[in-house]
């Protein structure tokens, strides 16, 4: 039990000590050493003073570092200014918050999306747009070789400037040449034959004049000659010469037996001239020179004719007419034979297969059927005009076959009129194909197992037997493939023209670097370097009128 005096001296005592504190330090506190944490300088002994809540030895190390202002950066808040704290990195006063962070635009690093800007995503540790600027389409890309079978053909120039073209119509070109010398040289020979053919005739007309002419004039002198003669052995020359004349003229024969017999009726010249002056009675040059220009005497008429229906069939009476040792004389001069070789050897001469194969060459070979371009050797309208594998002449086309029956035991008969050997599991299928009673169907994907590994997406998922992305913003979806995020699933933007379908194609399949057509895809050929659409043309169209042939270019 304390008494009241000894609690008077416990509170003096406790008094002093408390004024001895505010005075100063108390008496035996300790003090921080060097590398001991401070408040202040006081906190640390001897020389020691408190930097960066350190105690350390004092060293001139010049003026003091700059601390940050509001706002800036820093580690602790010895950075800061005076009545600052450091928060999140940054110097900030009582009740003040930390700014928001800046958030990445367009093209920009991110670590997600919550990194980037609104109405950006991270995709590929890039901003980018979360959707598409522009309406999604229900129609779907086609592309088809022709309408028409000019479309599947190059212009005239290109098709004439190709080199087989080039070489097959040199040799056409030549080959006419020729053909054309020889029947200039036909047309000259057969031209000179007639005119040959007309001055024999003509000759020979003379000639018969001539003759008779002389005739008639050996008549006459030997009439006179009868009479002085008959005059001398005592005969009337006036008998004699009737005589001569009567049995020349009309054969009489009494007058000729008068004109036979020696004196005293009439002498022998009498004789000479009724037979002189018979045959100038009988000599009828008008009717030779009608037979020689007739229809079958030699003349420059008959001689042609002759030489272009022997050139054409070998007539044996045409031939018969140029000989030169034809029968009665009546035969066409030598220049006629020569017509006739030169004929034949344009006759023979023929231009057509080398021509036919400049044609074939310079030709685009190529027909439209079924919106495709297929070459123009494979239309038919019977089997007799396909050949080769493809022998059978099915709706106008050349193939394989028309029905099972048309193939080997193990094939059958595909919808393209191929023999397509048959499977007997899925493994001999196409993938997301099945193999039912020996042919290939379709029946897409069974799990999102296989969409994965076939779409290289981990997010990959099979519905409705079809693989699918599934997708909240168009930023998760393909941009090559032109997609937006529509109904949670990745799907094609669509197309409201050709030419939008044109530009979709030259981005994703076409325009890829090539060395020959097999680096292309099925339906592009490499021109230039790179992977090109032959011919045709692009069309935007209803997924459910798509017509028969058309290649569908967007997925």
């Amino acid at each position: 039990m304390f008494t009241r005096m000894g609690l008077r001296v416990i509170l003096f005592a406790t008094g002093a000590l408390i004024l001895s504190g505010c005075d100063g330090d108390v008496a035996g506190a300790r003090k921080g050493t060097a590398g001991e944490t401070c408040s202040s300088t006081d906190d640390c002994s001897g020389d020691l003073v408190c930097v960066l809540g350190t105690c350390a030895e004092a060293v001139d190390a010049g003026p003091m570092p700059r601390l940050a202002a509001s706002g800036e950066s820093c580690t602790t808040t010895n950075d800061c200014q005076a009545s600052l704290t450091c928060r999140e990195n940054i110097c900030l006063a009582e009740g003040e918050r930390p700014p928001s962070p800046r958030l990445s635009v367009r093209g920009q690093h991110c670590s997600s999306s919550d990194d980037c800007a609104s109405s950006l995503s991270c995709v590929d540790g890039t901003c980018i747009q979360d959707e598409f600027p522009v309406s999604v389409e229900p129609n779907v890309c086609i592309h088809i070789d022709c309408a028409e079978t000019a479309d599947c053909c190059a212009p005239e120039s290109e098709l004439l400037a190709r080199q087989p073209c080039v070489e097959a119509t040199e040799r056409c070109t030549q080959q006419q040449g020729v053909c054309q010398e020889r029947n200039d040289n036909c047309d000259t020979a057969v031209t000179q034959c007639a005119s040959d053919a007309d001055d024999q005739a003509a000759i020979a007309c003379s000639d018969a004049q001539d003759n008779c002419s002389q005739l008639l004039a050996d008549c006459e002198d030997l009439l006179s000659e009868c009479t002085s003669l008959a005059n001398v052995n005592g005969v009337t020359d006036a008998d004699c010469r009737q005589s001569a004349r009567t049995c020349a003229m009309n054969e009489n024969s009494n007058s000729c037996d008068d004109v036979s017999s020696f004196s005293p009726i009439c002498s022998r010249r009498c004789s000479d001239a009724a037979q002189t002056c018979g045959s100038a009675g009988r000599c009828d040059a008008d009717a030779r020179c009608a037979e020689l220009n007739g229809p079958d005497g030699i003349n420059g008429s008959n001689c042609q004719a002759a030489v272009q229906n022997c050139t054409a069939d070998g007539g044996s009476d045409s031939c018969l007419l140029i000989d030169e040792f034809g029968f009665g004389g009546n035969v066409c001069p030598f220049s006629c034979s020569q017509a006739l070789s030169q004929c034949s050897a344009a006759e023979e001469c023929d231009s057509t297969e080398e021509c036919d194969g400049a044609t074939q060459a310079c030709a685009c070979g190529l027909v439209c059927k079924a919106s495709q371009c297929i070459s123009a050797s494979s239309l038919c309208e019977s089997d007799d005009e396909c050949f080769g594998t493809e022998s059978i002449c099915n709706d106008g086309t050349c193939v394989q076959c028309a029905s099972n029956e048309d193939c080997l035991d193990d094939q059958y008969c595909a919808a393209r009129g191929e023999c397509v050997t048959k499977c007997s599991d899925d493994m001999d299928c196409e993938l997301f194909h099945s193999c039912d009673e020996g042919k290939c169907v379709e029946t897409g994907c069974r799990s999102d197992r296989q969409c994965v590994l076939f779409l290289r997406r981990a997010e990959a998922a099979c519905r409705d037997s079809s693989c699918v992305i599934p997708c909240e913003v168009s930023s998760q979806c393909s941009t090559r493939r032109a997609e937006a995020c529509v109904d949670s699933v990745c799907t094609f933007v669509g197309c409201e023209t050709g030419d939008d379908c044109r530009a979709y194609d030259a981005t994703n399949l076409a325009s890829i670097p090539c060395f020959q057509d097999f680096d292309c895809q099925a339906g592009y050929v490499c021109q230039s370097g790179l992977c090109q659409a032959p011919f045709g043309e692009y069309q935007c169209v209803a997924p459910d009128a798509i017509p028969e042939g058309a290649r569908r270019v967007s997925f």
